[in-house]
C-alpha cells in the first residue's frame, strides 16, 4: 500500500484527502518511483481551486524526486535504484507513483533529491 493526497472535488485545503493505494506494475515505457521529495508550488493550488480544470478524482503536485524500484518493459536509459527527478507530471502528492519516463532527468550523485524536487520547475 502507497499513501496519496487526492481530491474529488475542487475547493479549499480540505478538499485534499489521505487515502492508500495498491499499485501494480509499471507499464511499458512507465516507472515505479519511491519519492523521497516534492515541490510545491502555487499552480498547485490553482488545481485544487479550480482555477485550471483537472479530471477528478486528481492527485496533485506537479515535481518530485526519488528512486526507481520497478521498470516496465521498453524502457531504456532507466534501472530500478537510479535516482531520477520530474517536472510538470501530475501526480508528486504520493508515496509512490508509476509514471512515463519521458519527463525523468538522472540526478548526479551530488544533487540532493530534496533540492532537486523544489528546484525544476522553478528553474
Amino acid at each position: 500500500m502507497s499513501d496519496v493526497i487526492r481530491m474529488h472535488a475542487v475547493g479549499g485545503p480540505a478538499v485534499l484527502v489521505a487515502e492508500q493505494e495498491t499499485l501494480g506494475s509499471p507499464a511499458p515505457g512507465q516507472v515505479k518511483i519511491r519519492q523521497e521529495a516534492i515541490g510545491v508550488n502555487f499552480l498547485d493550488t490553482m488545481f485544487r481551486s479550480g482555477t485550471f480544470g483537472v479530471s477528478l478524482p486528481f492527485v496533485n503536485g506537479v515535481e518530485g524526486a526519488g528512486e526507481i524500484i520497478e521498470v516496465g518493459s521498453d524502457v531504456g536509459g532507466f534501472q530500478p535504484g537510479d535516482r531520477v527527478a520530474y517536472f510538470f507530471a501530475p501526480g508528486a502528492y504520493a508515496q509512490e507513483r508509476i509514471m512515463d519516463t519521458a519527463p525523468l532527468v538522472t540526478l548526479p550523485q551530488d544533487v540532493p533529491t530534496q533540492l532537486a524536487a523544489g528546484l525544476l520547475t522553478k528553474g
